[in-house]
């Protein structure tokens, strides 16, 4: 079922190109503050159908029981719309498995196992849970594992385990499809009118799902999310890579949407999710209307190859989250952990519109709402690109906010790459990303804050009332001074202002009232939860009246269950939830979120812990080296926990390295124990843990 608002199933995603060039390519004569970008106009409704219908059974064996098949193929043929299918946990079954079209009954087909309520509805499934799973193996030949014929709609999948079984797998799920749509044959991108539409897939859920590959076997795809009305909720996908090419958790190319990705664990090579990348075959298609909410985003330091976890295969790493083709995506209380520089740079999230085989002149990027997410652990946060180089004419990337976000560890000595914040690249076409606004961020890099990209200018950007670390060059560009001269030369009229650049020079910012360049940290955030110091002068001073950088409480109060997927996955926005109502643009709205129970955070270098327990006396000191910025090791890691129970560092960095904020922990310590309180490491030892701090920590631990 979709939740309307006007128009029909199939012609709201649909952009006419003529729209979208004058929204997207205005005339930029003028700059002002960035026009603020569109919220998704139509949802998924995930609500659990009503069975109607018969229940039918999948068994090996259905000596004397009526309404049995021993082939999930021959029930799902034999299904009617308002049927059950349930398979025995016990069975393994070998794909290709199709989902029909069914046009006798109504209301949905639910497949899901006989053991699915040891799955509790609304939690995402693990691994350890697929003793309650049946199984559908791939069947090799580079065929596709579970599939839908054209028109197949109303299915529900609950608790069924697929998984990849040969090293040349395509997708393991794919909803819908990109060919025979035309009815010619012979031209591979051949582009249809919309009429064909009629014969996508649509009404597809997958709940609760375990969907992966193998740790040593190539996989293109976990689920090609290419139908109508579709959601991928409570699920499990990991394993999913290709040597030297690309590979998603997630892709979504030939469909228009609405989409629904929420309370997911997603990890894939490549892209953990994309949108865009290959051409639409149908006019005028952009994927539209997407929810992406609560997913924990992740890759394993075991495919990086200096890594020491590094397990031999070198799978092709790109980004963690990508957008080619996509208008109204609305992305909320995600945790994204773990990119670097392999096959590209290391950019974690990307906003770049591509016309990829050139026969997509209307792909565009635009209407992105980015907030109250976590990126951590990435050789750069954010690239957003403005046109194709290969198709200078397209609508291109606008409307994009940026809000209310934590960035840590944005490191390009550690991660490789060049550690920004921001990329805003026009390529070589003009003009570059428009209507671009980045507020409320907190942000821990080691390059630049903000780089400007190639010749063109980039209209009405706004960057305000951010904390960021100045890094290698603060506000930069291709061949512009920093500060000052790469903002009037590449963002004339941009609103700057009310940012706290850690270690920035005020100089260079003098055309740009309102900033703040304080040369340490400690003046500025409560180590302890990121959030500004209630005594210090950028409380309550943004341009809105509230504390400059993110709000962490609702920042960790919307990813509190992104790891654990203990969540409940939400259907509607509530009106009565703003977040920064930028005085720039019109208020957005968050959706609603349940009352969420203190997390016990999950880093993927450690296990849940819920509180940090000093070892025995019986044990040896594990501090025996000194440690500072740079080193990574149990040692640290022990630190880290040692800080966190006495609250100088947040609980979510146990991490096993030791960066700037450890370096900030073991400072505010070294002061409360007046072992040193100012200085450097070089000169005093102020955040290095040698003889004198060492002493401490083990008299203070027992040890």
């Amino acid at each position: 079922m979709i939740i309307k608002t006007k128009k029909s199933l199939f012609t709201i995603p649909i952009i006419l190109f003529s729209i979208l060039i004058i929204v997207f390519y205005l005339p930029t004569l003028v700059f002002s503050a960035a026009l603020p970008p569109e919220l998704p106009k139509n949802k998924v409704d995930i609500t659990f159908p009503v069975i109607s219908g018969k229940v039918i059974k999948v068994k090996k064996d259905c000596t004397g029981i009526g309404d049995c098949n021993t082939s999930l193929q021959q029930a799902i043929d034999n299904a009617n719309l308002g049927d059950e299918i349930v398979i025995d946990s016990n069975m393994t079954i070998k794909g290709p498995i199709t989902l029909k079209n069914k046009t006798n009954g109504s209301g949905w087909i639910v497949i899901r196992s006989s053991e699915s309520s040891n799955l509790p509805a609304e939690v995402r499934v693990s691994p350890s849970q697929s003793i309650y799973m049946p199984k559908i193996i791939s069947p090799g030949s580079g065929m596709d594992t579970l599939l839908t014929e054209d028109k197949a709609h109303h299915y529900r999948l609950v608790g069924i385990e697929i998984v990849d079984s040969s090293d040349d797998t395509n997708v393991l799920v794919e909803l819908g499809t990109r060919e025979s749509l035309c009815g010619v044959s012979g031209n591979f991108y051949k582009v249809c009118d919309t009429s064909v539409l009629s014969n996508f897939a649509h009404d597809i859920i997958l709940d609760r799902m375990y969907i992966h590959g193998l740790s040593n076997l190539n996989v293109k795809r976990g689920v090609g999310l290419d139908s109508i009305n579709s959601a991928v909720i409570n699920s499990y996908i990991s394993d999913i890579h290709l040597v030297g090419a690309d590979s998603q958790a997630i892709s979504g190319i030939y469909g228009p949407g609405p989409y629904k990705i929420s309370n997911n664990y997603l990890e894939g090579a490549g892209e953990n999710l994309m949108f865009g990348g290959d051409d639409p075959r149908v006019t005028n298609l952009i994927p539209s209307d997407i929810e992406f909410i609560g997913n924990y985003v992740y890759k394993p330091r075991s495919w990086k190859v200096d890594d020491s976890s590094y397990q031999g295969i070198h799978w092709s790493v790109k980004n963690l989250f990508e957008l080619k083709n996509a208008l109204r995506v609305f992305v909320s209380g995600n945790i994204f952990d773990g990119n670097w520089a392999d096959g590209q740079s290391g950019h974690a999230i990307v906003f770049t519109v591509r016309n990829q085989e050139g026969n997509c002149p209307w792909c565009a990027v635009g209407d992105v709402t980015f907030i109250s997410n976590i990126v951590r652990h990435a050789s750069t946060g954010v690239t957003i690109t403005g046109h194709d180089d290969h198709s200078p004419n397209n609508p291109g990337t606008s409307r994009i906010k940026i809000s209310n976000n934590l960035w840590d560890d944005i490191n390009g000595p550690l991660w490789g790459g060049a550690g920004r914040f921001v990329l805003l690249d026009s390529g070589s076409a003009a003009p570059g990303p428009s209507n671009i606004e980045i507020t409320h961020n907190t942000v821990f890099e080691t390059g630049a804050v903000l780089y400007s990209s190639g010749a063109s200018i980039k209209p009405n950007l706004v960057f305000s009332d951010n904390v960021v670390n100045n890094g290698s060059y603060g506000v930069k560009g291709d061949d512009a001074a920093e500060g000052n001269g790469t903002l009037n030369t590449f963002f004339p009229g941009a609103i700057f202002s009310k940012n706290v650049l850690i270690g920035g020079e005020e100089k260079r910012y003098s055309s740009y009232s309102g900033n703040y360049f304080p040369s340490s940290i400690s003046s500025v955030l409560d180590l302890g939860n990121f959030n500004i110091l209630s005594t210090s002068q950028y409380h309550n001073d943004s341009t809105d009246g509230k504390d400059i950088g993110a709000d962490m409480n609702v920042v960790n109060s919307l990813t509190a269950e992104s790891i654990s997927g203990k969540k409940k996955v939400t259907n509607e926005y509530d009106s009565s939830i703003v977040i920064y109502p930028s005085p720039y643009t019109t208020p957005y709205q968050l959706p609603v979120q349940p009352t969420i129970e203190p997390v016990v955070y999950l880093t993927p270098y450690s296990t849940p812990i819920t509180v940090y327990v000093t070892p025995a006396i019986t044990m040896s000191f594990p501090l025996i080296r000194t440690l500072f910025l740079g080193l990574k090791g149990s040692d640290v890691t022990w630190l880290q926990n040692f800080l966190i129970q006495r609250n100088f560092l947040n609980s979510k960095y146990n991490t096993g390295y030791f960066g700037i904020l450890t370096r900030a922990g073991v400072r505010k310590y070294q002061c409360s124990k007046n072992i040193v309180c100012r200085g450097t490491e070089d000169s005093t030892g102020y955040g290095i843990v040698g003889k004198l701090t060492r002493e401490a920590i083990r008299n203070e631990s027992g040890f």
